[in-house]
This record gives structure tokens, sequence and C-alpha cells, in this order.
């Protein structure tokens, strides 16, 4: 009873401030979305030079290059362009930093209320639910906005539903850090540093530390986002673009060497550490919402003790 009555009133207090709170959060997201797309319309993804450029490539460019990581235009076993595990990680850092901006709020500006009605024998884990169950709607609204703009600029190859689940999930495991920052901290602190490792995460989700030991990057949801983003985009043979737009010859020349779904793959190990399989995908959301379950577990529990 406790839980529908608090239900009610979390939805009183968000259709109250439709107009000021929750609509103006959901335009945010949707011009971070489209201002992300248009940073990623043209290229989205450049697949290898073909071979028969690659062998007139001159020595000196070959020399220079070989050793490279990443950008061997003499190699047609490389791609030529990193712009995919670019937008995994802005992603990352632009939907991390703004879910938990937001979030800190939920708990953090009614610590008075929950405080004076919890010393009258208000059930902590009503309440609780009641706030995550409202939040989880708001989650889904600003994860559709986000999407939809990135779509209407973008033309991503991705299908829309795996983008949105992707975002949903990623939003959800930072509304958990924001909570679990909250109540510990102000809200204006708990802002500051709530965002602050959404940034962390988007850093380590495996662009940029590429040469230390795998393990401190599972230490943040950036990896498994970016992970399957990565694969969103460019894993599926039916979604790739270079094998659709250009001519049969070379679609050929493709299907002789080796699959453009294989080539993916190694390139994912090679540049980012990532492991791709058939259910790469669905593990990498399992894992997020495994990541938003434990803080909101850890936030309940200093609820719990220490207010």
């Amino acid at each position: 009873m406790q839980l529908l009555v608090q239900l009610w009133r979390q939805l009183l207090r968000t259709t109250r401030s439709l107009l000021t709170s929750v609509l103006l959060s959901c335009m945010v997201f949707a011009f971070t979305g489209g201002y992300l797309a248009l940073a990623f319309t043209d290229p989205k993804y450049v697949l290898p030079v073909p071979s028969e450029i690659t062998q007139w490539c001159p020595e000196a460019v070959n020399d220079l290059t070989r050793g490279q990581k990443s950008q061997q235009p003499c190699n047609n076993n490389w791609p030529s362009a990193e712009v995919q595990g670019l937008a995994a990680m802005y992603f990352c850092m632009a939907l991390g930093t703004l879910a938990s901006a937001f979030s800190v709020w939920t708990f953090g500006a009614d610590t008075h209320i929950y405080r004076r009605e919890k010393a009258s024998g208000v059930n902590t884990l009503a309440y609780y639910l009641a706030s995550n169950i409202v939040d989880g709607i708001k989650c889904a609204l600003f994860a559709l906005f986000f999407v939809s703009a990135y779509f209407i600029i973008a033309s991503p190859y991705g299908s829309f539903t795996d983008y949105y689940l992707l975002c949903y999930c990623f939003i959800l495991a930072n509304y958990g850090m924001g909570y679990a920052v909250s109540t510990l901290l102000r809200p204006a602190n708990a802002a500051i540093v709530a965002t602050l490792g959404a940034l962390v995460a988007g850093v380590a989700s495996g662009l940029v530390f590429q040469y230390v030991p795998i393990w401190p990057w599972y230490f943040g949801e950036g990896l498994f986002r970016a992970e399957a983003q990565y694969i969103v985009d460019h894993a599926k043979d039916d979604q790739i673009y270079w094998y659709h737009t250009h001519t049969q010859e070379y679609a050929l020349l493709s299907l002789l060497t080796f699959s453009l779904s294989f080539r993916v793959r190694v390139y994912a190990d090679d540049l980012y550490g990532y492991k791709i399989d058939s259910d790469t995908i669905r593990n990498d959301e399992l894992l997020m919402l495994a990541y938003a379950g434990a803080f909101r577990v850890i936030a309940y529990l200093v609820l719990r003790i220490f207010y």
C-alpha cells in the first residue's frame, strides 16, 4: 500500500513539473543526440582500401606507416578511419554526463523530506522503488528523444531498436551511479562527482587506453556500451555500407579474401580489445543492467543505514 501511495505521489510531482523539468530534460537529450549526429554523418565507416590501390602505394609511405596501430593506407587489411571508435566514445561521454547530472536530484534534493518521513515510519523500500519506477519511465523518454534526434540527422546503419535499447541500458546504469553518489554528497557536489565518473567511463571505453591491461576497463560501464555500439553500427553483414554501395567487383573481392563480418571482428580486437561474437550485444546490455542494479543496491543501503 505504501508503494502505491509513494508511486502516485511521484507521478503527481512529475506531471506538475512536466513542462519545466521533464520536457526540458527531453529537449536537452534530443539536442545532444542531434549535435553528435552532425559530427558522424559522413563518413560513418570506411573499410580497408582495395588492393588495386594499395599495390601502387609509394614505398616511403609504406615504410612510414607500417608499424602504426591504425591508419595504414598501404595495407588493405586495416581500416582507413576510426570513426566508429570515436562515435562510441563520444556517445558514452555525452549520454553518461547528461544522465549522471540529472540523476543526482532524485534523492539528493529530497533528503530533508525523506528524513522526516522516515522518522514517521514511512517504508524506505516503498519510497525508493517508487522513485526508481518513475525515473525508469523518464529514462525511456530520454533515450527515445536522444536516439530519434540522432537518427533524423545521421541516419546510422544500425537499427533504431538496437540503438534505443543500448542507450536506455546505459542511461539506467548512469542513473544508478548518480543515485549512489547523491546519497553520500550534496546534490551540487554529487553532480560534479557523478559527471566525472561518467567521463572516466567514456574515456576508458577502449579507444584511448589501448596499451594498458584490460582489467581496469571493467570498472566502468562505458566499455560495454562502446563495444555494443561498435557492433550495432558495423558488425552485421546486411548493414555494412561498403558491401552495398560499392561495385560487385569489390564485393566479390572481399568475399574471396574473408568476409566483412570477420574483418570487423579482427579490427575490433586489434584496435580496441573488443571480443565480438553473436551474443556480444545482449551480454553487454545485461552487464550495463547489472551495473545499474548494483549502484541502486548501494544507494538503497546508504539510505537505510546512514539516514
